[in-house]
Order: structure tokens, then sequence, then C-alpha cells
């Protein structure tokens, strides 16, 4: 899960870099995608550690 984290974490600051240049109906958008992606991936590692 540490690789998939590293990819948020990547996206996150390349989304940080441009976000004052994207329009705000998109920018809103892709936060909004960024937060249902932290939340899958929290509810996988969940998943992960009753699996173990």
């Amino acid at each position: 899960m540490n690789d998939l984290e590293t990819q948020v974490e990547q996206t996150e600051e390349d989304f940080d870099s441009f976000k004052d240049e994207v329009e705000p109906e998109k920018r809103e958008k892709a936060e909004q995608l960024i937060d249902q992606i932290e939340d899958q991936i929290e509810f996988l590692e969940e998943q992960m550690e009753k699996m173990e």
C-alpha cells in the first residue's frame, strides 16, 4: 500500500503546484476525487488488516 500512498502524495503535490491555474470548478472536483481515493485507501488498509 505504500506505493499507492506515495502516488497519492505525489498527485497531491502535482495538483498543488498548478491548482492556481485551474478553474475553481475543476479544482473542487479534483479535490473531491483525491478525498475519495484517500478514503478508499484507508478502507482497503482496514480490510487488509482484518485479513491478517
